[in-house]
């Protein structure tokens, strides 16, 4: 049990900041309101974390959100939204009108077209939406305790909160961010172009955007965004790693 007062409407608020990944796995029986996702498979086997992230035990995970959370590929993609609200529209339009097929000016690009929706977390929410799969997962697999994935998802709401004003920003912000994620492995300018710029990004993102938008039960689209959630003091089980 855990040691502070959640209604069930502040559970589920958290379990919303993971949504997209429940789109993403939607085929796979993902649950948007089971606290371990996978409801309907009884053996920690059918998620195997290794391949994937890297993890077999609960260091690995404690160790991944750690690290992710903060510094994860939000920060490790060139992509400067912060910035975007401080330019002039006169310095915006300059900016596109350069022709420049390099992928960092494509990013810029990209940039300037989604930093309306995002807002200036930009894809943080890529990174904050993927660590609460992994700590619903982790409770799956029993790495974790009901209070310790729970102490942890306010730590992630906090930060939610603070890098976006609604549901539909931390949503643009994680689309954008898988957008992104994918262009890594793009192996030339013109597929980096394609993907961002191009009808590529719509064919690919569509079904996702779809399902988060109209599924009945996912937090995100029933419970509002500045619902009142309690403040959690660290249980003695875990170390210091989100403050």
């Amino acid at each position: 049990m855990t040691d502070f007062a959640l209604t069930e409407e502040q559970r589920q608020w958290l379990f919303g900041l993971s949504s997209p990944m429940v789109a993403i796995n939607v085929d796979a029986e993902a649950s948007y309101l089971e606290p371990a996702m996978w409801p309907d498979h009884k053996t920690p086997e059918f998620l195997a974390l290794e391949d994937s992230w890297g993890i077999s035990n609960r260091d690995d995970l404690l160790s991944t959100v750690a690290q992710m959370t903060d510094d994860g590929h939000a920060t490790s993609i060139p992509t400067d939204y912060w910035r975007w609200p401080q330019q002039t529209p006169s310095e915006r339009a300059r900016a596109r009108a350069c022709p420049d097929p390099e992928p960092q000016h494509l990013l810029e690009t990209f940039v300037d077209r989604t930093a309306v929706l995002t807002g200036q977390g930009g894809i943080r929410a890529w990174d904050l939406a993927r660590m609460g799969f992994l700590l619903r997962s982790g409770y799956f697999l029993n790495y974790l305790d009901e209070a310790e994935m729970l102490h942890l998802h306010l730590q992630l709401a906090l930060r939610a909160r603070y890098w976006y004003q609604s549901w539909d920003q931390y949503l643009a912000g994680f689309l954008c961010g898988r957008l992104l994620w994918r262009t890594l492995n793009c192996d030339s300018a013109d597929e980096v172009a394609e993907l961002l710029l191009g009808n590529a990004a719509q064919e690919w993102l569509e079904p996702l955007f779809r399902e988060l938008n109209t599924a009945f039960t996912n937090p995100a689209n029933s419970l509002p965004w500045d619902l009142a959630l309690p403040d959690s003091e660290r249980p003695d089980s875990l170390p210091e790693m989100l403050t």
